[in-house]
């Protein structure tokens, strides 16, 4: 579509759009939220969640051992079939997940071969 062939439907549905997406004033209820940078889409989260509190419930839980500014390394391993099937059996009859009981072994191991 270009502007020589819009139809008079066309013209009329983004002057509608206009007027109700492009406010000078916030939405009843609203407010408008203005951030630049890495942090730009996180003020947008807070503003339409609720607050930081909100976005954290929403994204969900942290990375285990992270704390709110921490980086928590991962690491792809190939376990084998037998393996796997082995271990999520423990887990599952210890109710834990897959990967806390994958920690918990190498942390054993880790602890028993340090000097």
């Amino acid at each position: 579509m270009t502007a020589q062939n819009v139809t008079p439907a066309e013209e009329a549905a983004a002057a509608r759009a206009s007027e109700r997406y492009e406010q000078v004033v916030a939405p009843e209820g609203g407010t408008w939220t203005r951030s630049e940078g890495k942090d730009a889409g996180r003020a947008l989260l807070e503003a339409a969640l609720g607050g930081p509190e909100a976005v954290e419930m929403a994204i969900g839980r942290p990375h285990a051992g992270a704390s709110k500014k921490g980086i928590t390394p991962s690491r792809s391993v190939r376990w084998g079939v037998e393996r796997i099937e082995r271990a999520e059996a423990i887990a599952a009859a210890e109710g834990i997940e897959f990967s806390a009981l994958a920690r918990r072994a190498v942390d054993e191991y880790v602890e028993r071969h340090t000097a």
